[in-house]
């Protein structure tokens, strides 16, 4: 990782921190990193990934005044930074309390062609990169 960028405070205008870039190199073996990972993240079930977010939204709890802090510092609002992270925590329970459901396995007639039967193999994506 050779190319660094500054980040600048919205704020004050300072830098206050800067973030290593990552090659196409990295990138590349990073990718590959997560595909080779993606088959045992499905064979965990939803159960199990469900426990993996809810285990990710405790280590956010515990250290949740840091994140606020630090949300904070950027925006100059507590309020608007105390909401990001209880609304993440808030998705989270909700898509683990819906994910069961979504994720039906079983075979069901079609609502629109009863004599029609649906059904579906869910698999994750191997790989999704979102910004």
């Amino acid at each position: 990782m050779t190319n660094k960028k500054a980040v600048r405070n919205p704020r004050t205008g300072a830098v206050d921190f800067e973030i290593a870039c990552a090659g196409e190199r990295e990138i590349a073996a990073l990718a590959l990193q997560l595909r080779d990972a993606q088959p045992g993240w499905q064979a965990m079930g939803v159960q199990g990934r469900v426990d993996v977010l809810q285990a990710f939204k405790a280590g956010m709890l515990t250290h949740q005044s840091d994140i606020i802090a630090a949300l904070s510092a950027d925006t100059g609002r507590l309020a608007l930074a105390k909401g990001e992270l209880f609304g993440l925590v808030g998705s989270i329970d909700r898509w683990c309390q819906l994910a069961p459901d979504l994720m039906w396995t079983a075979e069901r007639p079609s609502a629109a062609m009863p004599d029609v039967a649906l059904d579906e193999v869910l698999q994750p994506y191997p790989l999704l990169g979102a910004i």
